[in-house]
């Protein structure tokens, strides 16, 4: 079995911990993907790398999913997508004072680290449709971005503002991220995300290939 330790959820909201799993399980449903991984929702990002790690001491068959926080280092996504460096982009990472984020030590394989480019929410953003029928009556289309924009270089605060923007006259009253977040994942079509979400792509395609290995 494959272990996903992934960014959300945490552990004091039973209710929102469940609708992590759901949502990423549908999500790899509706991707494909037969054997369904176990996902794990670690809360926040340092518990999710800390949780992945003691997998792999033990021996599990792990991956690890986080937000990227920031746009992706071009040297860091070069070559075949086997070959690009997650672990070195999230050790470059810096704050505006130039401290280093993620001060995470290399822990298992490139190809099993996994980042969602630059928040899980820049995976809606390929899917207007899913969102719109989410939210229904008031749902502004035309905030989101046009389908050639890169939404990989959608800032998190950019992404965040789309959301609010494109959502505040729903009768939901606007986007709520423990309320929504995983509903709306378990509702996209990966397809269109893998499309316009390399990154997105890489994870799929790397843990379809882990699975069918063992």
């Amino acid at each position: 079995m494959v272990r996903i330790y992934v960014e959300g959820g945490g552990t004091h909201n039973p209710n929102l911990v469940h609708d992590v799993r759901q949502g990423f399980q549908r999500f790899f449903v509706n991707s494909g993907i037969e054997t369904k991984p176990r996902v794990i929702a670690c809360g926040s990002r340092t518990s999710a790398y800390e949780s992945y790690c003691i997998a792999v001491e033990r021996g599990w068959s792990a991956m690890l999913l986080v937000d990227s926080e920031a746009p992706i280092l071009e040297r860091f996504e070069q070559g075949n997508p086997h070959e690009w460096k997650p672990w070195e982009q999230l050790q470059s990472r810096k704050d505006q004072s130039g401290v280093q984020c993620d001060q995470w030590e290399r822990v298992g394989a490139n190809t099993d680290c996994h980042l969602m480019v630059q928040m899980m929410e820049s995976w809606f953003l390929a899917d207007v449709d899913a969102v719109k029928s989410y939210f229904k009556g008031g749902f502004k289309a035309d905030r989101f971005p046009n389908i050639d924009e890169n939404i990989e270089k959608i800032t998190k605060a950019n992404t965040e503002a789309i959301l609010k923007a494109s959502t505040a006259e729903t009768k939901k009253g606007g986007y709520i991220k423990g309320r929504d977040s995983f509903i709306i994942l378990s509702q996209l079509d990966p397809w269109k995300v893998r499309a316009r979400s390399k990154w997105a792509e890489r994870f799929l395609r790397l843990l379809t290939e882990k699975i069918d290995s063992l």
